[in-house]
């Protein structure tokens, strides 16, 4: 990986790359809860569908819930993609082990 041209210390570019790496981490955890609340919300949107049936809300609470199904599946590929890239490029060894064992 490389560190922005100006730093040149092996010392500073280890500790950039180590800030980046548990920065890293973080957003994972961070794409990880927001998947969860995205699944989380749809469930309880079905359950609201569910109970509404026969009543006026029942249509828009349809539409919503596949109107934010649909965007939890693209967020959710985009981020696995794009993660994907990222931690390639913050651990390329783990990237290559585990292309290796697919």
């Amino acid at each position: 990986m490389s560190v922005p041209g100006n730093i040149t210390n092996p010392k500073v570019q280890a500790a950039y790359q180590s800030d980046l790496v548990e920065r890293y981490q973080k957003l994972e955890k961070a794409a990880d809860q927001t998947i969860q609340s995205f699944a989380n919300l749809i469930d309880e949107l079905g359950k609201l569908k569910k109970e509404s049936a026969g009543t006026e809300v029942k249509e828009p609470l349809g539409k919503i819930t596949n109107e934010v199904n649909n965007s939890s599946v693209y967020i959710t590929q985009m981020l696995a993609e794009q993660m994907k890239l990222i931690h390639g490029t913050l651990n390329p060894e783990a990237l290559v082990s585990s292309e290796e064992s697919a």
